[in-house]
């Protein structure tokens, strides 16, 4: 008798990552569930980086990975509903992650 095997399919997952090469800046923020919130934080950080390359990675995830990038994804939209209600999305945004912003800011646009 054949046992058969439990194979879940894997849900899409994305992650959006921020690079500099020329001042050696990197972000990558977590997995998360929603295509339309890492557009979203993408569009924001376009903003706030606009010299820096900004990639949306699409992944497979199963397991605790999964529920890592469903918890992210929910607090991703809360903190992206809150961050688009102010003058500044993307400056909110990484503030609200306790991002020492204007400090750091200034040292990537004086570079770039």
């Amino acid at each position: 008798m054949q046992q058969q095997q439990n194979i879940t399919t894997p849900t899409p997952g994305y992650i959006v990552a921020i690079h500099h090469a020329d001042v050696d800046f990197a972000v990558t923020f977590p997995a998360v569930t929603s295509h339309e919130a890492a557009c979203s934080l993408g569009l924001m950080m376009t903003v706030v980086y606009p010299d820096a390359d900004i990639k949306m990675t699409k992944w497979a995830l199963s397991g605790d990975r999964l529920v890592e990038a469903e918890a992210a994804t929910k607090r991703l939209m809360d903190r992206l509903v809150a961050a688009w209600e102010t003058e500044r999305p993307g400056h909110a945004f990484l503030e609200g992650l306790g991002y020492k912003f204007d400090q750091a800011a200034d040292q990537f646009n004086r570079a770039s």
